[in-house]
């Protein structure tokens, strides 16, 4: 399994397709299951660029895992974690051999270029003063994450959102191979 994180707009839903597409894998969008699957209250709060309590995320992911991942399929998952608690209980599951972890890529781009994303995708969710909220949300809850999963001897591996879509890809396809080739020693 991968694990992109990274701030709303960077394109971890777009490398999430692409890995479908390309590669053959799973792709699971934290987002679009909260979209999907969360009550109306819960959809209400991400309209307002806030995030969801960490139980209700991790249950969502828990039921994911449980009831619909392909047994012998590659996996990719995008915007999860999210918060300290989240990387807890991800850093548990990895620790116990619960997940199968190949890696976790940490999509950056400067705001300007994740703003204009979000902008021209035309969501409900994408307005300036919500966009403002989730750069706010990102720096306090998420980027602590790198830091722990980094304590707890998980690999982040930053990769350059700033570029252009297909480029990234390769650029993530290159960590992946040297990884393989890393467990393959």
């Amino acid at each position: 399994m991968i694990i992109l994180i990274g701030i709303s707009g960077v394109g971890k839903s777009v490398q999430g397709q692409l890995f479908t597409k390309k590669e053959g894998y799973y792709w699971v969008s934290i987002g679009n299951l909260i979209r999907e699957k969360m009550s109306e209250e819960a959809k209400e709060n991400v309209l307002q660029g806030k995030l969801l309590n960490d139980n209700q995320i991790i249950d969502l992911v828990e039921n994911v895992f449980k009831e619909s991942l392909p047994k012998n399929q590659q996996i990719v998952i995008d915007g999860f974690p999210r918060t300290i608690g989240q990387a807890k209980w991800l850093i548990r599951q990895i620790k116990n051999k619960g997940i199968d972890l190949t890696g976790i890529f940490f999509l950056h781009a400067s705001e300007n270029i994740v703003t204009k994303r979000l902008l021209s995708r035309g969501r409900e969710d994408d307005k300036p003063e919500i966009i403002k909220k989730r750069f706010q949300q990102f720096k306090l809850n998420t980027m602590p994450i790198i830091k722990l999963m980094k304590a707890n001897n998980i690999d982040i591996i930053d990769i350059n959102g700033d570029n252009d879509p297909n480029e990234v890809h390769n650029d993530i396809l290159k960590e992946l191979n040297k990884i393989e080739r890393r467990n393959a020693d």
